[in-house]
């Protein structure tokens, strides 16, 4: 059992269940999509700004400035040195 109180994780190898013939299915809960959604209503309240995960803009260069400057904290899967 997890830490959580009526939370069970099982946890199989990916070379395990590929060798029953098993498909792996990893579902995560990830607190930074909250992050995300907050931040849209925010950019909508106070900027107008309509975006969704579809249509957030690929090319900013100011955002490849701060990754390149290693300003990443809070910054989904690249927020710790190690990732940049």
């Amino acid at each position: 059992n997890a830490a959580m109180e009526d939370r069970t994780i099982i946890e199989w190898d990916k070379d395990d269940i590929d060798a029953l013939g098993l498909l792996k299915v990893d579902i995560l809960a990830l607190g930074m999509l909250t992050a995300i959604r907050k931040a849209f209503g925010l950019l909508a309240e106070h900027r107008g700004a309509r975006l969704t995960l579809a249509n957030v803009p690929a090319e900013d260069e100011p955002v490849y400035d701060m990754l390149c400057r290693a300003d990443a904290i809070g910054v989904f899967q690249v927020e710790s040195r190690a990732q940049l």
